[in-house]
């Protein structure tokens, strides 16, 4: 699925106000998941995002994002890092002119982005091979899969997120009824989850368990 550079830079603005910090204050790394990345709008938006947030700072830091997509063309697309005008429509000029060359009509990510981002052709219902994933945008994706395909992926993602790692999902689309012991939601407008942990899952049944008992 194309997400527009505007579309995705107004998401992950807020996302970074409200998380990003959180997670780079305990520790010096950031292992994040674009699932589904088509023409990689997304994961370099995502690079955008941490360049601003970070500055000067971004060297202290391990940065990753992984961007997965089944389509190998639209792949090594995203890897050329190449987009047109209307790519970039609604995109903060300043922005523009910090991160992308522009060569005639095509505007070129530069490489303070570029070194960020991992490209992988994979199909997201197999085994994925990634592990303490901090977080997994996996925006307009569960739209093409029917309910066993999605009870799939999810669980993929569960098992590839660190403990309190956070999945990210469409507008248009909702956590099944079966996953939502295994995530819970922090912001409903944004479809932010965050995976709960094995620990937290006990404390919760046995929480529910004294309410019921009259404890």
């Amino acid at each position: 699925m194309i997400l527009h550079f505007s579309e995705t830079l107004t998401f992950s603005t807020i996302f970074k106000i409200t998380y990003y910090a959180d997670i780079l204050a305990k520790k010096k790394s950031l292992r994040i998941l674009s699932a589904g990345c088509a023409s990689g709008e997304e994961p370099y938006t995502i690079g955008i995002v941490i360049n601003e947030a970070l500055g000067p700072r971004l060297a202290d830091f391990y940065i990753r994002i992984f961007a997965v997509d089944i389509d190998r063309e639209a792949v090594e697309k995203a890897k050329l890092g190449e987009y047109s005008e209307k790519d970039l429509a609604g995109v903060n000029k300043n922005i523009i002119q910090r991160y992308f060359a522009c060569y005639g009509n095509i505007f070129r990510i530069n490489d303070n982005v570029r070194r960020l981002v991992r490209f992988t052709v994979a199909d997201l219902t197999q085994n994925l091979h990634y592990q303490n994933l901090d977080i997994i945008f996996c925006r307009n994706v569960l739209i093409y899969f029917d309910k066993p395909g999605q009870e799939h992926l999810l669980k993929n993602f569960y098992n590839a997120l660190a403990n309190d790692g956070y999945l990210i999902l469409g507008k248009a689309e909702l956590l099944p009824e079966d996953f939502q012991k295994k995530f819970k939601c922090i912001n409903p407008d944004l479809r932010i989850y965050q995976k709960i942990t094995p620990s937290h899952e006990n404390v919760t049944s046995i929480h529910t368990h004294n309410q019921k008992l009259g404890a």
